[in-house]
């Protein structure tokens, strides 16, 4: 699955750290809890973590999500976005997801992004954000 397979649809690309966590759980289910909303906007929501794909299915099931979720083992896409953070101490380099969200239009471009998220109520952000752009209006 590739970013390009969803031109012509508003992407919603949010990564989180793990799935099944507090955080994580609210964020997911707050997402598919406006999905239809978010559907009739043409938008998709996307999650990624470094979640092995069997992992976000156990987890999709548990709390019967709706929304697409993609695995990024090796953190390759994260740091495209700004949602990997790395420090280095002495000879080891310690990672780390970071919660953030990117906004792409139907074109293919970022709209917008949030840096840094706090789960609760996010959804609903990126919902009103997204309402606002497609009505032409930018709060």
């Amino acid at each position: 699955m590739r970013l390009r397979d969803f031109r012509g649809k508003w992407v919603i690309l949010y990564f989180y750290p793990e799935d099944d966590t507090p955080s994580c759980t609210v964020q997911a289910r707050q997402f598919t809890a406006l999905k239809h909303n978010l559907d009739q906007m043409s938008a998709v929501v996307i999650g990624v973590s470094p979640d092995p794909p069997l992992r976000h299915r156990l987890f999709r099931g548990k709390h019967d999500l709706q929304i697409i979720l993609l695995s990024d083992p090796a953190h390759q896409v994260m740091p495209l976005y700004g949602a990997w953070s790395e420090i280095r101490l002495k000879d080891r380099v310690l990672g780390r997801p970071v919660r953030t969200t990117t906004l792409v239009d139907p074109g293919g471009r970022i709209a917008w992004q949030w840096p840094i998220v706090v789960a609760e109520g996010h959804a609903e952000e990126v919902r009103r954000k997204l309402a606002a752009l497609t009505d032409g209006d930018n709060p």
